[in-house]
C-alpha cells in the first residue's frame, strides 16, 4: 500500500490514495521511460492480472548507463517527485497526483491545510544482474516469493531472494 515511507516525513499533510489501474499504468509507464535514461535495465516485476487497484508503482533498476549509480536527488528531480526517502538500495519517492476532476494539484491546495494527494514510486537498485533477475521474479504476480516461502516452509527448504536451500538443523519447523 503506497505512502506508508512517508507517514512520518509528512504526516497527515499527504494522502496516498491507490491509482485505478489507469492511473497506474500511466504512471509506470512515465517512470520506466524517465529511469531508462539513468539505466540500462529498468522494469517493474508483472503484477496480479486480475488487480483492481494499486497503492504504489515498484520498479527494479540494474546497470546505471553514466557507470555510476545517480543520487537520490538527482531522481527525484527527473522523475518530478516532491520528496524521497533513501534506505539502502531503496529509494521511495512522493510524486503529486493529479486531481480526478481538475487536474494537477496546485502549491495553492497545502497552503490553505488541505491534504495533498501523492502516489509512491519505489525504486530499487540492484547490483548484479542475477540479483535483480531474482527480485523481478520474487516480487512478480502479488509476491510470488512470499508465497513460495510459506509453501517451501513445511518440507525443510528456505526460499529467499537468494534462492531455495535446505534448512538445517531439527529446530526448524
Amino acid at each position: 500500500m503506497g505512502g506508508h515511507a512517508f507517514q512520518t516525513l509528512l504526516g497527515a499533510n499527504a494522502v496516498f490514495p491507490r491509482m485505478a489501474p489507469d492511473v497506474y499504468h500511466k504512471l509506470r509507464a512515465s517512470c520506466i521511460e524517465t529511469l531508462q535514461h539513468h539505466f540500462n535495465f529498468v522494469r517493474v516485476p508483472p503484477e496480479d492480472p486480475e488487480k483492481l487497484d494499486f497503492g504504489d508503482v515498484d520498479i527494479m533498476a540494474f546497470d546505471p548507463i553514466a557507470h555510476e549509480t545517480p543520487s537520490s536527488e538527482g531522481i527525484r528531480v527527473a522523475l518530478g517527485a516532491e520528496h524521497v526517502i533513501t534506505n539502502g538500495q531503496s529509494r521511495n519517492f512522493a510524486l503529486l497526483a493529479e486531481r480526478p476532476s481538475s487536474g494537477p494539484r496546485t502549491t495553492g491546495a497545502a497552503d490553505c491545510g488541505e491534504p495533498r494527494n501523492y502516489h509512491q514510486v519505489d525504486l530499487t537498485i540492484l547490483n548484479t544482474r542475477p540479483l535483480w533477475d531474482s527480485l523481478i521474479f520474487h516480487h512478480s504476480y502479488g509476491d510470488l516469493g512470499l508465497i513460495l516461502t510459506l509453501l517451501c516452509k513445511p518440507y525443510g527448504l528456505a526460499y529467499s531472494q537468494g534462492g531455495l536451500k535446505v534448512r538445517g538443523g531439527s529446530h526448524h519447523q
